[in-house]
């Protein structure tokens, strides 16, 4: 995986906890000497003539329980192919979600469409890996396919599969089943075949009859193949239906959930604020009051704005003159400072003179002011409470007067 030295330069290293290295070759031998006590890359070596390190085919067109793979999908893989940035591995089995740790048996090198199919070359085959599928043991293989932050699609790994069924069908073996073309007695048989097909012998009735008989035999051999392979696409279909059911319930679930809690939210919410109303109307209304007609709508305001799980610290002193610091939530904190209001009745209020504006117009004006000023400083990308503009709204009004 990639990794920043300490340069700030790109670099690499194998897992979580490895050291970084500038290149991928020490890391590299870095995950060999980590996994070595595991037995993993115990007698590792390259496979040098591999077939795997030419052009073999990993996908072709089609449409699959997992999805639709076509042309363009294709032509997005190999554009977004960039071994800099991500090199795909050769791996044993599918990489999952959880489990990023499995060694690397090759990596692939390169990638084109041909026609109808997605061919790769690659690199750095691990002997082990040619031998598992020269014998057959992981023959099969499947693309694992990723999504990068920009949305595209890029080729992730390359899974050789050996008994689970790959979705994609129908791919060339890299190697022929012939497996005598690799021995020296190999090679005779093979003079042998080549002289018979240049002299060809008129079989007998017996041997007719022998042909026919494992041509009837490959048949069923076929047959009882592709009944397999139904069997097994229904499995898989199957499957597929129950985790989708499944994602359903568990995305309903969720839903709920987040209905549950923006309810329980809004029930907070409304029972803070009939709090703030009853605080007000406490100190607002009677015949002795401490708050004035003129104070009630924006202390409102103020209050709302702190939200029902606002905390407000502020410094005092001590009995001994030493500063110390205060945490309390907003209600309680208006209700201590305006305890401490002087009372006054309803008759010493100051009338309001004729002509002049009243003092719920007066307040209309301040919050239209203080409205406008929020909204110029969230043009800049800042950010200030409706108090804080309610402040420096009546501030303008008073400059305005004069």
């Amino acid at each position: 995986m990639e990794c920043t030295l300490e340069n700030g330069q790109k670099g690499y290293k194998w897992g979580q906890s490895g050291k970084c290295y500038p290149n991928r070759a020490d890391a590299l031998k870095q995950a060999r000497a980590i996994q070595s006590s595991q037995g993993v890359f115990k007698d590792y070596k390259v496979a040098e003539d591999s077939k795997i390190n030419d052009w073999i085919e990993i996908a072709k067109v089609g449409k699959f329980p997992q999805g639709d793979l076509t042309p363009e999908l294709f032509d997005e893989l190999v554009g977004t192919f960039n071994p800099e940035i991500h090199e795909p591995p050769h791996t044993l089995g599918h990489i999952r979600e959880d489990h990023n740790d499995k060694p690397a048996f090759g990596w692939i090198a390169g990638l084109k469409r041909v026609g109808n199919t997605l061919l790769a070359k690659s690199q750095q085959i691990s002997d082990k890996l040619d031998n598992f599928v020269r014998e057959g043991l992981f023959k099969k293989r499947s693309i694992g396919i990723r999504y990068n932050s920009d949305g595209k699609p890029f080729l992730h790994h390359l899974a050789w599969l050996g008994s689970s069924v790959p979705a994609v069908k129908g791919l060339a073996n890299v190697y022929d089943d012939a497996r005598f073309m690799y021995s020296d007695e190999g090679a005779d048989n093979q003079k042998e075949f080549e002289s018979e097909i240049n002299n060809p012998v008129k079989p007998s009735k017996k041997e007719k009859k022998m042909e026919l008989t494992e041509k009837e035999l490959q048949e069923k051999i076929d047959n009882a193949k592709a009944e397999g392979a139904k069997d097994a696409e229904k499995d898989f279909s199957e499957k597929l239906k129950t985790e989708t059911e499944k994602a359903k319930n568990d995305g309903k679930a969720e839903a709920e959930k987040e209905f549950n809690e923006k309810s329980e939210a809004d029930k907070a919410k409304n029972a803070y604020r009939s709090n703030c109303d009853a605080l007000i109307k406490e100190f607002a209304e009677g015949e002795k009051i401490k708050l004035v007609p003129a104070q009630v709508a924006p202390l409102r305001e103020l209050l709302y704005s702190f939200g029902e799980n606002k905390a407000v610290e502020y410094s005092e002193k001590d009995k001994n003159g030493n500063e110390k610091t205060v945490k309390t939530d907003a209600l309680k904190l208006v209700r201590e400072v305006i305890s401490n209001f002087k009372e006054v009745s309803k008759e010493e209020l100051p009338k309001t003179e004729k002509g002049a504006k009243g003092e719920d117009a007066q307040y209309e004006e301040e919050k239209a002011e203080a409205e406008k000023i929020q909204k110029e400083f969230k043009d800049k990308g800042e950010t200030i409470t409706f108090g804080q503009a309610l402040i420096k709204a009546r501030a303008n009004l008073k400059r305005n007067e004069k």
